[in-house]
């Protein structure tokens, strides 16, 4: 019986013990959740800061073949651009999640399209021009004007195509209407009189049409920044930045706002499971120490009387049964006495016969 008392006791003990053990895994359980949701979250946060420092490479790069009609400005270009896609479409999901406004990144996703298609077209055209000076129209041009020179029959005509090249060169560089009426004024002052060959008239033809296609397709490009086909392709990159900051101003209340409901539920869930336990641990020492101060009070009064305990009055099945053999023994004790006081009673009765 006695083991039986202690095997209750124990399993209390292991109860307790399985009751603080889930507490504390039911905290840290929450806690990785919440860790995986603000990791998320910062994930989402992150992924808006990277669509901005792509979108400044982008522009970056766009200016650099601009500038210096490099092709591997485009091969950059088009990296990058790459990587731009696959980030708003990661993104994507996070507008799903919160029931955002879709057409957002829809509109930005059509809006960076078309500003690709516009650099594809600004580099056909730059490709058509030349990109160096050995390629496209300005290589025909340097070429007819070459064949020009070795059939020139005269210093004039040397002179004149010269002065026709030079104002190619610098309507290619500064676009400006001066050098196209000065590279006019050459071409009208040479005559196939000028050169050797009977083709030289083919081939003045010829240099007039280059420059004009050269021409076209400058005007086509935009003489200046806000112009043309580069005046189109700067608005559709103002159009992609103010756009993408405009889903950044819409994200980051709800990564801001989903970050504090977060952190809010689980310190919820540590307050909660902190009070519990204790609870259990404050309820657990009143009545451990009311019950000892019970016995304490029951083994006082019995040195004076027989007194009884009652088991209710505990608030643990082993200090009941403990109360129990406590009881046991005072009745114990009592018949004994009892017993006792028999015997010294038929005593006295004996000795006063």
């Amino acid at each position: 019986m006695v083991k039986m008392k202690f095997d209750s006791i124990k399993s209390r003990l292991v109860l307790m013990t399985l009751v603080c053990i889930l507490g504390m895994a039911t905290l840290v359980v929450s806690q990785h959740r919440v860790n995986v949701k603000l990791l998320s979250l910062s994930q989402q946060k992150d992924l808006l800061h990277e669509l901005s420092v792509d979108l400044l490479q982008l522009r970056r790069h766009e200016k650099d073949f601009l500038l210096r009609g490099s092709p591997r400005y485009i091969v950059q270009f088009n990296e990058r651009m790459e990587q731009f896609t696959a980030k708003l479409v990661a993104l994507e999901p996070l507008y799903s999640k919160y029931e955002l406004d879709m057409n957002k990144t829809e509109e930005l996703a059509q809006t960076i399209q078309r500003y690709e298609d516009l650099f594809k077209e600004v580099v056909y055209i730059y490709r058509v021009i030349g990109l160096s000076a050995n390629q496209g129209l300005r290589d025909d041009f340097s070429k007819v004007v070459s064949k020009l020179e070795g059939m020139a029959n005269s210093d004039f005509a040397i002179g004149q195509l010269a002065k026709a090249k030079a104002a190619q060169t610098e309507f290619l560089l500064n676009f400006n209407s001066g050098a196209k009426k000065q590279f006019e004024t050459a071409l009208n002052s040479l005559s196939p009189s000028n050169f050797s060959h009977a083709e030289s008239e083919v081939d003045l033809a010829r240099m007039s049409a280059l420059f004009v296609a050269l021409s076209d397709s400058i005007q086509k490009m935009g003489e200046t920044e806000s112009e043309g086909l580069k005046g189109e392709f700067r608005r559709q990159a103002h159009l992609v930045e103010s756009r993408l900051a405009n889903i950044e101003e819409r994200l980051q209340p709800v990564i801001q706002e989903q970050g504090e409901k977060l952190r809010a539920r689980n310190l919820f869930i540590a307050l909660g499971t902190c009070a519990v336990m204790i609870l259990i641990l404050v309820k657990s020492f009143a009545t451990f120490h009311r019950a000892f101060s019970y016995f304490v009070m029951f083994f006082y009064q019995c040195k004076r009387e027989f007194h009884r305990i009652d088991p209710k009055k505990l608030g643990f099945a082993e200090f009941k049964s403990l109360a129990e053999l406590a009881n046991e023994m005072v009745e114990t004790r009592k018949q004994a006495e009892l017993e006792i006081e028999e015997l010294k009673r038929q005593i006295r009765e004996r000795e006063g016969i």
